[in-house]
């Protein structure tokens, strides 16, 4: 249709020749990719192989003899794992989310402590530097044992 309306000339049918030989040199290359990586499984399986049969033939095993091994067990011994696994991390969630909501709390608290020692320093006009070590200081006085009983701070 664009053709006859001469909207598509030779420019736009290149441009599309170009397109099309990059998509579909994209396709060969992811094409190639996938080749190699079924012949890299391949050898792995055929690897597996000899690794079995020569396993079956250590343990005295015939091959074909039906007495494969049975995987039920140790899947659901590794599922029991994974459900094991799966209910730590869950209670390591929730204790995490615990710790969070302690330390937004904390948080919060150490704001109002800092905006508390911040006006008592405006209504003392002392820097909040020399408020804080001089409470800082009364909290060691407080629990110095030499100190046992004594009144330290303001009366």
């Amino acid at each position: 249709a664009e053709y006859e309306v001469g909207v598509y000339g030779l420019r736009e049918a290149a441009q599309e020749t170009e397109r099309v030989k990059g998509t579909l040199a994209a396709r060969d290359e992811e094409v190639r990719a996938l080749m190699a990586q079924r012949n890299t499984r391949e050898g792995q399986l055929a690897d597996l192989a000899e690794e079995v049969a020569w396993l079956r033939q250590k343990a005295g095993v015939e091959e074909g003899a039906g007495t494969g091994v049975d995987l039920s067990q140790l899947r659901l011994k590794h599922q029991v794992e994974l459900e094991k696994l799966r209910a730590a991390n869950m209670g390591l969630e929730e204790e995490l989310s615990g710790l969070e909501e302690e330390r937004l709390r904390l948080k919060k608290q150490l704001r109002v402590k800092a905006l508390g020692r911040g006006e008592r320093a405006a209504l003392l006009e002392v820097p909040v530097e020399k408020l804080a070590a001089l409470e800082e200081m009364a909290s060691a006085l407080d629990q110095d044992p030499d100190f046992e009983g004594a009144r330290v701070g303001p009366a």
